[in-house]
């Protein structure tokens, strides 16, 4: 732990590199239910996949302190990204990775859920 302020480790999670914000998305949950809203925003903004595998990986890691974050994890799961027939292989290492995601998302939700 840095120490810092939430206000510092959402500065990071929403403007860093990625691996900073990986970084900061276990500082944002070790602030609890304060930094679940924020945490799904990034979740649905991100472009980065591993960023979002943090952000969902520090959701569930809350438990049920991240109930806020329940809507968007649903909506989420529920409207999957689409699937490309014709991908090429690096296409399809990343539906993969995305279809991972889902997983953990899944995975997330049943730990906020209990």
């Amino acid at each position: 732990d840095s120490g810092g302020s939430l206000a510092d480790s959402l500065q990071r999670l929403n403007y860093g590199k990625p691996d900073a914000k990986r970084a900061a998305c276990r500082e944002v949950a070790a602030f609890g239910a304060p930094g679940a809203p924020q945490l799904a925003r990034v979740l649905q903004v991100e472009r980065d996949v591993s960023v979002r595998e943090a952000c969902v990986d520090a959701l569930g890691s809350l438990g049920s302190k991240a109930r806020e974050a329940i809507p968007v994890l649903e909506y989420l799961i529920n409207d999957p990204p689409a699937v490309n027939p014709n991908a090429n292989k690096d296409e399809l290492a990343a539906e993969m990775r995305e279809l991972d995601l889902l997983k953990r998302m899944k995975a997330a939700l049943a730990k906020i859920k209990g």
